[in-house]
């Protein structure tokens, strides 16, 4: 069962009132931007479950939650990932460790502070969610004090080799995407009834696609993008460290004869680097490439379509969403810790390959440019990964466990 405890007496206690729906508090982070995208996700899928009315909220643990320093957990995260990677590698290696019980469980209730238990408390919900590393016994322990009956879920957002910080001593259920997350939970004592394998998780626009060249020509059409160019789609993560600049750079002075289209996301100084970039570029004579900045999109889907090629960092959700458009993935510089762990599982399962420096990338994407073999070969082992629906049923999941102790 996925209650919390019980035999521990809550400081609160707040009466349940009847509620014919299913009410869901979804704790997530700007933390990287997987995050936040598995949680909307979820949200979206529980809201417009066809058989349960469900209020579902989503909000940030560190920013508004939190107290500080944790509240500025998201900026340290940026600042180590971006610019010292050896540094989050010692933090990961440091904090990836079995759940060690309640002995330091005081160190993250006085940095959490109580603000999470007074929104459950407030909100009354049915079910929380976590989709944070880390988190699950601060958020365990949180519904136990709100005096609220609700259920702990933990949706991991990693695809394989995960972080130990996920597990936790406190009751809750597991929604892993592989078979290989689920090998790693148990590996530290979590109960194989506890933990369900849903694929990984993505948004709507990834769930109703049929890839293919017609698909590909309307993308391009309603993107304004040419039809007869090979396009290369790039992707830094949300971060963006110079070792990626590096990379990206490469790829655009290659001689690919391609279209290089780089999203940015929110990362205005990458922006502002690459449109210099394209200036010098675009002053090249024909037979180089093209390069397209762009900031943050919203239809990511519509782009994938749109492109012949992915060259992107190892981040948990952009794979899965390439995998859902049949894209063929290249990748480069995974960030130390949980992107190295999805590296090694896609190359071991032919779905991506792997460049090692910028002048391997621009040996890889080479080949891949001139090679629709080898693209097919990586496209369609990626379509053996893709879960398009995972967000629905591990939605209907969650909620049939909340209607079972209702």
């Amino acid at each position: 069962m996925c209650f919390v405890p019980h035999h521990l007496t809550p400081i609160i206690q707040h009466p349940t009132p009847y509620n014919s729906g299913v009410r869901v508090q979804i704790v997530s982070s700007r933390v990287g931007g997987g995050h936040q995208s598995v949680a909307e996700a979820l949200r979206q899928a529980l809201s417009e479950h066809p058989a349960r009315h469900v209020d579902a909220w989503v909000d940030d643990l560190y920013v508004d939650q939190a107290r500080f320093p944790a509240s500025r957990f998201p900026w340290m995260y940026a600042t180590l990932t971006r610019r010292f990677p050896r540094g989050w590698r010692f933090v990961f290696n440091v904090t990836n460790r079995p759940p060690s019980g309640p002995r330091l469980n005081w160190v993250g209730d006085i940095v959490g502070g109580p603000r999470l238990r007074q929104l459950i408390a407030r909100r009354q919900p049915d079910v929380v969610i976590t989709v944070l590393p880390g988190t699950t016994g601060f958020v365990a322990r949180s519904v136990m004090r709100s005096g609220v009956q609700a259920s702990v879920e933990v949706v991991v957002t990693d695809w394989a080799d995960i972080h130990l910080g996920w597990a936790s001593t406190f009751p809750a259920c597991y929604t892993v995407p592989t078979e290989n997350a689920a090998q790693s939970l148990k590996s530290v004592g979590i109960s194989s009834a506890d933990i369900n394998v849903s694929g990984f998780i993505v948004r709507d626009q990834f769930s109703h696609l049929q890839p293919g060249q017609a698909a590909q020509r309307r993308a391009r059409e309603a993107l304004g993008l040419p039809r007869d160019r090979f396009l290369i789609l790039a992707m830094a993560g949300t971060e963006g460290s110079p070792a990626a600049l590096a990379h990206l750079r490469a790829l655009v002075e290659a001689p690919l004869d391609a279209d290089v289209v780089v999203v940015c996301g929110r990362n205005r100084r990458l922006l502002k680097r690459l449109e210099r970039l394209a200036k010098i570029e675009a002053k090249k004579p024909k037979g180089h490439n093209q390069l397209r900045p762009l900031g943050f999109v919203q239809q990511i889907a519509d782009l994938m379509l749109a492109c012949d090629l992915l060259v992107s960092k190892t981040g948990g959700v952009t794979l899965a969403e390439a995998f859902c458009c049949e894209l063929p993935v290249l990748a480069f510089d995974p960030l130390p810790g949980q992107e190295e762990g999805n590296a090694r599982y896609i190359v071991e399962r032919g779905a991506a390959v792997l460049a090692q420096s910028p002048a391997h990338l621009v040996q890889l994407a080479s080949e891949l440019r001139w090679s629709p073999e080898q693209r097919q070969r990586l496209a369609e082992n990626g379509r053996l990964l893709a879960s398009p629906n995972a967000a629905r049923e591990t939605a209907s999941a969650i909620i049939a466990r909340a209607s079972a102790q209702q």
